[in-house]
């Protein structure tokens, strides 16, 4: 999938038009039809990761479909981008476990913790399914969640907290 399919997709399915996604991104909105359409192949990552948060779009989504790219230009012959700044898969596998904790600690069901990330009840059993990953964003407000909550009450101790955010910033493949 290209990286104009993908936005496309996600401003699409939650229902957003150009100027609404555009609104919430600060990205201009010819901008982001530039993109969809392919009119740019390589927009600039800081405006591409603007729109992907207000989109909900996981970093893992993203990379994939940047890596994807690249392999279909390695296999026409050209040099693929390096992958040293690849995601490790341990950062994206602990959306899972870190949802499940804020909703048995703070003893949500699927609406609220629907409610707490701004997303849908289908997208929550979606995540507790695996069928979906929890984009940086989503994950940074449960981690903020779970500290707020000294560790006696039910919420993480600093040091879980400390440990969550090395293992989401830990070390790069090379």
């Amino acid at each position: 999938m290209t990286l104009g399919r993908l936005l496309q997709s996600a401003r699409e399915e939650l229902g957003y038009s150009r100027t609404r996604a555009a609104e919430l991104s600060g990205v201009n909105a010819s901008t982001i039809e530039a993109w969809e359409v392919g009119r740019v192949l390589k927009p600039p990552i800081h405006d591409v990761v603007r729109l992907a948060r207000a989109l909900s779009i996981s970093m893992s989504d993203l990379e994939r479909c940047v890596m994807d790219e690249d392999d279909s230009e390695e296999s026409e012959g050209q040099p693929a981008r390096t992958r040293a700044l690849a995601t490790p898969r341990a950062a994206t596998d602990l959306g899972l476990p870190l949802l499940a904790r804020a909703i048995e600690l703070l003893g949500w069901d699927e609406a609220m913790a629907a409610e707490a990330l701004n997303t849908s009840r289908t997208r929550i059993a979606r995540l507790h399914g695996g069928a979906d990953e929890l984009s940086v964003l989503e994950v940074m407000t449960l981690i903020a969640m779970l500290a707020a909550f000294p560790s006696g009450r039910g919420g993480a101790t600093r040091a879980e907290v400390d440990d969550l955010l090395a293992r989401l910033h830990g070390p790069r493949a090379g």
